[in-house]
Formats: C-alpha cells, structure tokens, sequence
C-alpha cells in the first residue's frame, strides 16, 4: 500500500494548501495499518505480508492490557477477540516500510526494525531521489554496518518476497 491510497486525504484548515496535502497523507497510511492489525486478517492468515510505502506505526499501547486486579485498558478495541497478541507480534516480518529519503526515519533501526525497512528510489515521482538515488542512499547509510546497509537496500526486499536470490 503507498502512502496516502485507499481513503480520501484528511481535510482542516491546514490542508487546503497543496504543500500541506502531502505530509497529513501519512494519517491514512496510520489509518490503514490500524485497520489491517485490528481487523484479525493476519491472524487469519498467517502467511499474508504487507507493505506500506512511506509510512508506518506503532500501536502497542492500544492493545488490552492489564490494569490492575480484573482491569484492563483498551477493551474495547478488541472485544470482538479478533487480535489475541499486541498488534506488534503481527508486524515483525511481515509488515515492511520503505523509504527515499528519510534520514530520521533511517535513526529509528532500532524501533522499526532492521529487518523491516527498505530503500526505494520512488521514481518517477518529482519527490523521490532518481537519478541520484545510489548517492543518496550512500550518504544516508555512513555509519551503518555491512550487514545493515545490504539488508536495507536488497536483502529485506528479497527475503520479503521471496525471491530466493543469493
């Protein structure tokens, strides 16, 4: 799913301005990823994968949890059951964000994920780092080990497909 697809863009004051437009698509992106983590298809379907393009989420603190004795918070966001585990037990290898140009997205390893996240170029849009991509990407992954940087930008995408390739 990209950024910013299967919802209208969310409307305010703010966001009448086409500059404006742009960066509250990422709220639909959030919106989607709720939708997909609470809705018990991937408890359904244990093997279904999904991609998000230039947005993602952690939403953890929304799962049911205890309280205190015979409390919980949250309840009602899972009353029907349809999500037994946090909703991040259903992200780690299977839910992936790709990114251009995202240098604090790129600090967040650690939280995402290593094994989660994805370089594209995000051509041919006007935004994206075609034709300097290779450039871009060397400079963004100075300081980031090996191993990292060839998950990022090959490995993570093979194995997410999977494609088989050495």
């Amino acid at each position: 799913m990209h950024e910013g697809s299967g919802s209208r863009m969310p409307r305010g004051p703010g966001t009448r301005r086409p500059r404006s437009r742009t960066p509250t698509s990422n709220i639909i992106t959030e919106q989607a990823l709720v939708d997909w983590l609470f809705s018990g298809v991937l408890v359904r379907h244990p093997n279904l994968k999904i991609t998000f393009s230039e947005g993602q989420v952690r939403l953890d603190p929304l799962h049911p949890r205890p309280r205190g004795p015979g409390v919980e918070y949250h309840v009602g966001w899972n009353e029907a059951g349809d999500i037994p585990e946090p909703p991040s037990s259903y992200y780690w290898g299977r839910v992936f964000g790709f990114f251009f140009d995202d240098e604090a997205g790129l600090n967040q390893l650690d939280a995402v994920g290593r094994d989660q996240i994805t370089f594209e170029v995000d051509y041919p849009h006007a935004d994206g780092t075609w034709p300097h991509s290779r450039a871009v990407i060397e400079k963004m992954l100075t300081g980031v080990d090996d191993e990292t940087a060839y998950k990022i930008v090959r490995g993570n995408t093979i194995k997410m497909l999977g494609l088989g390739l050495a």
